[in-house]
C-alpha cells in the first residue's frame, strides 16, 4: 500500500503543497470563506496572518496589548483574531483563532503554524508535495 493510500485509510485529508518562487512550501485555504496562501511553517508556534488579510476576510480581533520588535517594520502590535472557518482542503477549522500582525511582506497572507498542524496529527510529506491531516475525531478507534 502507498503512503496516500495508507494514510487516507487511517482518516487523513490529503491538501496539496506548492512551493514558490522563494523556496517558501505553500498551502492553499480560506479563512472565512476567502482564498488565503500560507506558508506551512513547522517551527512557528501560532498560525499568523497578516493584518490586511484579515482585514479583508473579516476577521474580527480582540486586542493584547501586546508588541513586539521587527527587524524592518519596528515595534509592531498583535492581536487574536478570530475566524469563524478556516479551511484547509477539506479539513474545516471552526472558531479558530489566529495571532494578527503587520508583517513582512515576504511573509504573504501569513503561516500555518504548528498548532493547527499538530492538533490535526499533520504529515508533511515534502516528496509528495502533500500536507495530511487527521482532525482528532477521526482518529481509529483502538480495540478494548
Amino acid at each position: 500500500m502507498n503512503l496516500p493510500a495508507y494514510l487516507k485509510a487511517l482518516g487523513y485529508i490529503e491538501v496539496p503543497l506548492t512551493v514558490t518562487r522563494v523556496n517558501h512550501i505553500v498551502v492553499h485555504a480560506k479563512v472565512n470563506g476567502e482564498d488565503v496562501v500560507l506558508i506551512v511553517d513547522t517551527g512557528a508556534s501560532t498560525t499568523l496572518l497578516a493584518s490586511s488579510v484579515a482585514h479583508a476576510c473579516a476577521v474580527s480581533l480582540s486586542p493584547l496589548n501586546i508588541t513586539i520588535r521587527d527587524t524592518t517594520a519596528g515595534i509592531v502590535p498583535i492581536n487574536i483574531g478570530h475566524v469563524q472557518q478556516l479551511t484547509l482542503g477539506n479539513l474545516q477549522i471552526p472558531n479558530a483563532e489566529v495571532v494578527v500582525a503587520n508583517i513582512a511582506k515576504e511573509v504573504g497572507a501569513g503561516l500555518l503554524g504548528e498548532e493547527y498542524l499538530s492538533w490535526n496529527f499533520a504529515i508533511v510529506d515534502v516528496g509528495g508535495m502533500n500536507l495530511y491531516l487527521r482532525p482528532p475525531e477521526s482518529a481509529p478507534r483502538k480495540n478494548r
